[in-house]
């Protein structure tokens, strides 16, 4: 994407893709392909990765997925299907079919995570191995609950357990953050005690409970205030993108110093 309109202001730049810090995760709803080409093209360079939200891919036609997943790749951009449908396909001990769905849909990444339910994390670490192993797909894992609280120690041990795995980058389920919680501090303690570059924050939907736009907004001040512009983000919606990429740049009148 080149702008030469402004070639003449310092605006401050960023690293290009393949980016493997500062990364961006689009969160797809959805999106018809003639939407997601005009997103690309207003936005697609500040994209990373694109997560079709939970079990979503299973409701829209199978050529639109494919065109999709094909509008993604030529723009340098990840696609891959929410952890939520992971979980729905392991609660029906369907793990081996739902593995076997993603590649025939022509998909090279993968998400598992165990926000809604629980699985063992020995047996999680296993399946995280087998689809790297058997599948050869790219797996990024996930941590925390979206109906319960964890601990700092328990998102830490089981980050690092999906690394050892062989995650190459864990998203961090929002709700287990920013939601009733002391997130300040919970940001801080996972900045210290896991690589930055291998974890992903996750953005609260505002499905949830006092969840709004700002809330959302506030977030992604508070991450490049801790850790600069380099921290990696998901569940960043179409209308974002370019609001996020001003917060990372420092661009916004509400972010810059008096003079």
């Amino acid at each position: 994407m080149i702008n030469d309109i402004f070639s003449s202001l310092p605006l401050p730049q960023r690293d290009n893709k393949p980016r493997q810090k500062g990364i961006t995760v689009l969160l797809d709803l959805g999106i018809g392909p003639f939407q997601q080409k005009d997103i690309i093209r207003t936005a697609g360079s500040y994209v990373d990765e694109a997560k079709i939200v939970a079990s979503v891919a299973g409701l829209l036609p199978s050529d639109v997925l494919k065109e999709k997943a094909e509008l993604y790749r030529e723009a340098q951009i990840n696609m891959f299907l929410g952890g939520n449908f992971f979980e729905f396909a392991y609660n029906k001990g369907l793990v081996e079919q739902y593995f076997k769905c993603i590649k025939n849909a022509g998909l090279s990444m993968i998400e598992i995570s165990d926000t809604l339910i629980d699985i063992r994390r020995d047996e999680k670490n296993h399946i995280i191995r087998h689809a790297i192993d058997d599948y050869g797909f790219k797996v990024m894992g996930e941590v925390g609950k979206k109906l319960k609280k964890s601990s700092l120690e328990e998102m830490v041990d089981d980050i690092n357990s999906c690394i050892e795995a062989g995650a190459e980058k864990v998203f961090l389920e929002a709700y287990d953050i920013f939601v009733e919680q002391d997130a300040e501090r919970i940001i801080y303690g996972l900045g210290k005690k896991v690589s930055l570059n291998k974890i992903i924050f996750e953005l609260p939907a505002t499905i949830f409970h006092g969840i709004h736009d700002y809330d959302r907004y506030k977030i992604m001040r508070l991450l490049n205030d801790i850790f600069g512009t380099d921290f990696n983000v998901g569940n960043v919606n179409p209308d974002e993108l370019l609001l996020l990429e001003m917060v990372r740049r420092g661009m916004r009148t509400d972010m810059l110093e008096r003079k």
